[in-house]
């Protein structure tokens, strides 16, 4: 949006780009390891957010989750409170298919947990009757209208209705691609939002009981905090607020970024050793091989997700041309 206002072209084509690489339809959420959940909680209870939302249901007979992932939410809060029916939706058919097996496994009553497939657009029919309570975790920063999702959200629940969103603060997922083998351009960027304290108070501050809390997770390798921002409020008619694309832009610090830059020679035993040691603090690494360097040096970097050149000059001589890489 402001790199249109502003006639920032290459900026919005990335923008779009982006849009577009996270709309496409994948399974890749289903490759969390499940058993990592129950070694976390056994029964769900201890597990991610569900110790933040169970305070807020303990009046709801009725759940929707929306993007439930494995469910894992939903059968530790179902696991809570033995009245609650739950509805778990997700797009995804892998996440259906194995949170219809945690479900039967550690849930104490799967027979209150009902999984379907469906979108957040359908996740109630217009004959189904409204719930009580929904709760849409990490799922409000995937999607390219975030608007139109909590206007939707509002009309599954009954009048006076609870909604829990929850989304996450921080740099999670430039934290998870530093773990990659590298990084390109036509990987998915699953985040499309990044919202900030301030954003959030200006799309819910005019909503019914809006109440804003902070649930700490922990501290990347950088120092950085980590941790998800909790909203929660009822649905009364009232209206979704929009963040201010120019105050965001012009309140927002610039991302300071790490480069790691070597000069090497023959450094095939040293080099992993090396990058690995400074990869989770780097937001790229540049390795430039000087006539020196002739073993599998330069190799062994690019399969550490560095950047390697080639120079002719001697290593005094290298700096600036590793300086302009």
């Amino acid at each position: 949006e402001m790199a249109r206002q502003e006639g920032m072209g290459n900026e919005e084509q990335e923008a779009q780009q982006i849009l577009s690489r996270a709309q496409e339809y994948c399974d890749e959420y289903a490759h969390d390891d499940p058993e990592v959940l129950t070694s976390v909680s056994p029964d769900f209870t201890q597990l991610g957010r569900v110790p933040v939302i169970v305070p807020y249901l303990k009046t709801a007979d009725t759940l929707l989750e929306i993007g439930c992932h494995y469910a894992e939410h939903s059968i530790g809060v179902s696991n809570v409170y033995p009245h609650l029916k739950v509805l778990a939706t997700d797009f995804s058919p892998a996440c259906i298919a194995q949170a219809e097996k945690l479900r039967d496994v550690v849930a104490k009553r799967p027979e209150n947990i009902r999984l379907e497939l469906k979108g957040w657009e359908s996740a109630l029919s217009v004959n189904e009757p409204r719930v009580d309570a929904v709760f849409a975790g990490e799922i409000l920063e995937h999607v390219a209208d975030p608007y139109a999702l909590i206007d939707k959200i509002e009309t599954y629940v009954k009048p006076n209705g609870l909604i829990i969103f929850t989304v996450p603060s921080g740099p999670w997922e430039a934290q998870s691609l530093q773990y990659k083998d590298g990084f390109s351009e036509s990987d998915y960027r699953y985040h499309i939002s990044d919202f900030r304290f301030r954003d959030l108070q200006e799309v819910f501050s005019k909503k019914k009981d809006f109440a804003l809390s902070y649930c700490p997770n922990g501290v990347t390798e950088r120092g950085e905090l980590v941790g998800n921002w909790v909203i929660v409020y009822r649905a009364a008619a009232s209206p979704t607020g929009r963040i201010d694309p120019r105050r965001k832009f012009l309140t927002t610090r610039p991302f300071n970024g790490i480069s790691t830059c070597l000069i090497v020679g023959n450094e095939e035993e040293n080099i992993k050793r090396c990058l690995n040691s400074v990869r989770n603090i780097s937001d790229e690494i540049v390795v430039v091989g000087t006539p020196n360097c002739k073993d599998k040096t330069l190799e062994i970097a690019r399969e550490c997700g560095a950047r390697t050149f080639r120079t002719t000059g001697d290593a005094p001589d290298t700096s600036p041309e590793l300086i302009r890489q």
